[in-house]
């Protein structure tokens, strides 16, 4: 296991915040953060991990406002780890409690996998140096989504993980 995971985090590729959360309650709209979505993150651990015979799970528990949830990283020869990550739930006024939930139980996922990890984003800034984005005005109750032409797809992050692993195998620097 302990080779496993050593292995992974020399082949894992950078893991870069792909998402803003923005607030887009007032006239204009507010950077709040950005942040590394899940299904991000987990396109591109998921085939390092698998490379290295890692897979993980997870486990919860909820309360009425909180949710608790446990990443579960196991190694083919038999050896796991945990990370527990509790959070509330509260969410927006426009979300329904199992939304709430929902959101909450996604947030925890993200923690508590990155902290099994032992990773987290490198681009991390702390909203340090970002400014807000040039954002029109739209509906404030509706979910925003970022458009799908401006995702990565799934070819592209092949051929990303495909140079990286060139630069990295070379000893260069990516």
């Amino acid at each position: 296991f302990v080779d496993a995971m050593r292995e992974f985090r020399r082949c894992c590729p950078p893991l870069l915040k792909n998402r803003e959360a923005v607030d887009r309650s007032g006239r204009e709209a507010k950077h709040l953060y950005a942040f590394l979505d899940l299904p991000g993150l987990q396109r591109l651990i998921d085939p390092v991990l698998a490379n290295h015979g890692v897979s993980y799970k997870w486990d919860g528990a909820t309360t009425e406002t909180s949710i608790t949830t446990t990443c579960i990283l196991s190694h083919v020869e038999g050896h796991s780890e945990t990370s527990t990550f509790t959070c509330q739930a509260t969410g927006t006024s426009i979300m329904s409690q199992p939304q709430k939930m929902a959101s909450a139980t996604t947030f925890g996922r993200r923690y508590s996998l990155t902290g099994v990890l032992g990773k987290s984003p490198e681009n991390d800034t702390d909203a340090r140096d970002l400014t807000p984005p040039d954002i029109p005005d739209h509906r404030t109750d509706a979910p925003q989504s970022q458009p799908r032409g401006d995702r990565a797809t799934e070819q592209d992050c092949i051929e990303l993980w495909e140079e990286w692993q060139q630069h990295n195998t070379r000893g260069d620097k990516p």
